[in-house]
């Protein structure tokens, strides 16, 4: 329970590592595309790099197949963001400015991007639930150890109490036959 439990904690950690960096990227370009600041542009570039690193440890850990599905849509969306969509949109914004990517970016890309999002909040629910969940086996399995070393507690009183009996009968009995 204990290791499960580490599992989950460690695939957690790394999963919102990632989506963090996902909205420090989602942040930092639109903040460069609203201030012009090339510094928030190298940095929302740059995160692609720690979210790929993030995916390969999260994929080295990876047990299930859920777990699998989750690190595939990882890996999916920074294909669609850092290759398909972030360069363009650059590309369009020094081309052009704010009004040549407005359309573009609320046509394909806002959803795209709040169903990642969605889909992280379900991600992280479940693996909040699944943590429940093994506490729930863990308390439970207690519970039975605890229950079951007071049965045990209480046979060993009983039985003690009987040998304790026979014994001090048994101790008696040699001297009252002597007399």
């Amino acid at each position: 329970f204990i290791q499960t439990r580490n599992e989950i904690k460690e695939k957690q950690r790394l999963i919102t590592d990632i989506y963090e960096a996902y909205d420090t990227t989602f942040l930092n370009i639109r903040g460069y595309i609203a201030f012009d600041n090339l510094e928030l542009k190298e940095s929302a570039i740059n995160q692609e790099e720690i979210i790929r690193k993030k995916a390969i440890e999260l994929k080295q850990i990876t047990s299930t197949a859920k777990d699998q599905v989750i690190y595939q849509d990882i890996i999916d969306f920074a294909d669609f963001y850092y290759i398909n969509t972030l360069p363009g949109r650059i590309a369009d914004f020094e081309k052009g400015g704010k009004q040549a990517i407005a359309e573009k970016v609320t046509a394909s890309d806002t959803p795209r991007v709040n169903s990642f999002r969605e889909n992280n909040s379900l991600v992280m629910k479940d693996m909040d639930d699944e943590l429940e969940d093994n506490l729930s086996k863990l308390t439970k399995r207690q519970s039975n150890v605890q229950i079951a070393a007071v049965v045990i507690f209480f046979f060993f009183f009983i039985f003690m109490q009987y040998s304790i009996r026979v014994f001090f009968k048994n101790i008696g009995r040699p001297l009252a036959d002597l007399s």
